[in-house]
């Protein structure tokens, strides 16, 4: 049935103008910017099966049309003059008529949610084109919104990046509740659920503390007088980087080695996350990229004295030779 949903679409379907270059017309008919909608007197003919495929079929078109909108706002952006818009040159270029306009504006200013998110994202390698062509208008301005200086908790793109390929499926969501609570949406639901477990046990007088004797386990010192040597050894070497609440981790002699070490072992720890976990590392760990970036590009560029101190260097040879 639903194959001859989709001939029947097919048929009733026309195909979109090629694109082509050197001034030759755009379209085969003769109004390149009419717009073709569906009679509701048409849709109504259709069967269950035939609505849903074509609720598919024009919905992936929508979206295909505006990611190719927001590309092609780009490449025609990179050419703007000084004083020229967006807006201006399409309506003058295209000739769009007086009635059309408001229509072709709402069409740019929607396709700048997903320039924006390009601008942002696909330069620097944080996502890449074919994941850009999935995002939906909602998409889009789910980013721009965690992004911008209005958010609650913003997220940088690599931050954002992060939470993408970590959460496929959730990060639209976590977004959106970033954005306007400061919080994903699994730790909305346990902060809030916290919440009204406290103003129950108010209201029944119950104690919302743990008692000493969970809190505290005991304590076997049995083996003490065997084992005090070997523990005192290990805790030497290895008690600095185990982490605390209100404390860095931090080792004697830190090397690249130990640094790797601890890099590996939270990969490791990172995957084993929930994705409203992830989103709490998300941005300390971009944090530490850039620290990482800035720390290598100091490397590789010798400062200014040193430069000085080798072009002295290389002088006095010379100044003794004359």
């Amino acid at each position: 049935m639903l194959s001859r949903a989709f001939a029947r679409l097919r048929e009733n379907t026309t195909s979109e103008p090629p694109l082509t270059t050197k001034g030759k017309p755009m379209a085969k008919t003769a109004n390149p910017l009419a717009v073709s909608v569906t009679p509701f007197a048409d849709i109504q003919k259709l069967t269950q099966s035939e609505t849903a495929v074509r609720i598919v079929v024009e919905g992936n078109a929508a979206n295909r049309a505006f990611i190719n909108v927001a590309k092609l706002g780009l490449h025609l952006e990179s050419m703007l003059k000084p004083g020229q818009t967006l807006g201006g040159v399409i309506i003058k270029l295209a000739k769009v008529p007086a009635g059309d306009r408001r229509r072709i504006k709402s069409t740019i200013d929607n396709a700048r949610q997903a320039m924006r998110v390009w601008k942002e994202l696909v330069p620097d390698g944080h996502i890449n084109e074919g994941e850009f062509d999935r995002f939906t208008y909602y998409d889009c301005v789910a980013i721009n919104r965690v992004m911008s200086g209005v958010a609650k908790q913003q997220l940088s793109a690599s931050a954002v990046a992060l939470m993408i390929h970590a959460s496929p499926d959730r990060w639209h969501e976590d977004f959106d509740s970033l954005a306007t609570h400061g919080e994903t949406v699994g730790d909305r639901e346990l902060r809030l659920a916290e919440e009204a477990r406290k103003r129950q046990a108010a209201a029944t007088g119950e104690s919302t503390t743990p008692t000493e004797s969970a809190a505290t386990p005991p304590v076997d010192k049995s083996d003490e007088s065997t084992s005090g040597k070997a523990d005192t050894a290990a805790s030497n070497n290895a008690s600095s980087a185990v982490p605390t609440n209100d404390k860095v981790v931090q080792f004697e002699r830190p090397t690249a080695d130990t640094v790797l070490q601890l890099l590996r072992a939270a990969e490791v720890q990172i995957m084993e996350l929930s994705p409203s976990e992830v989103a709490k590392v998300a941005p300390a760990i971009a944090e530490l990229n850039e620290l990482v970036q800035e720390q290598v590009k100091a490397a590789a560029a010798p400062s200014k004295k040193v430069a000085a101190a080798r072009k002295a260097k290389i002088a006095k040879p010379a100044e003794k030779a004359a």
